[in-house]
């Protein structure tokens, strides 16, 4: 299924609050908090996660981002409550947190830790990030990822290349 493409005649429904406090003497620091709830027809979720999912999905979310000089830290919990309509529910939820240090102003180095728990529909994935992100002009940014798995459902690192233009 295309997902750029609404599987019924129903709205996602989505709301965020961000808050934006004034400590430790920052140059940025955000909380968010999130919300999304819909009825599907035949959604399928990435990595065979879940397919033709009929039922009421409800997503929860909270994040921050920390700027303190050259350092940054940030942070997200993301929770789903999926009810399939006839079936058990599940509830998958993941987090990830990172820190980081901008060499420059065109340079970053990241280390980020990232798990899901897929609530026994998949095993439970666990990834050690290392990342840097280099930001040739302000229209362009270059990232590489080098992936190491800490769980034990694979044992292939993998490194992950990403150019992003915006125009």
């Amino acid at each position: 299924m295309d997902g750029n493409n609404n599987d019924n005649d129903r709205f996602l429904y989505v709301g965020r609050l961000s808050f934006f406090p004034k400590i430790f003497h920052s140059d940025y620091f955000e909380i968010g908090l999130n919300y999304a709830q819909s009825k599907d027809e035949r959604v399928s979720f990435d990595n065979d996660f879940i397919n033709n999912f009929n039922g009421t999905r409800a997503l929860t979310g909270a994040d921050f981002r920390l700027v303190l000089k050259k350092f940054l830290a940030s942070g997200e919990f993301l929770r789903a409550k999926l009810e399939p309509r006839n079936q058990n529910e599940i509830t998958p939820k993941g987090f990830q947190a990172t820190v980081g240090y901008s060499i420059n102003k065109k340079s970053q180095l990241l280390l980020r830790w990232d798990s899901f728990d897929a609530d026994n529909v998949q095993p439970k994935s666990e990834w050690l990030i290392l990342g840097y992100n280099f930001f040739p002009t302000q229209l362009t940014e270059l990232q590489m990822n080098y992936v190491i798995p800490v769980d034990e459902t694979s044992d292939d690192n993998q490194l992950l290349i990403n150019l992003q233009f915006s125009f």
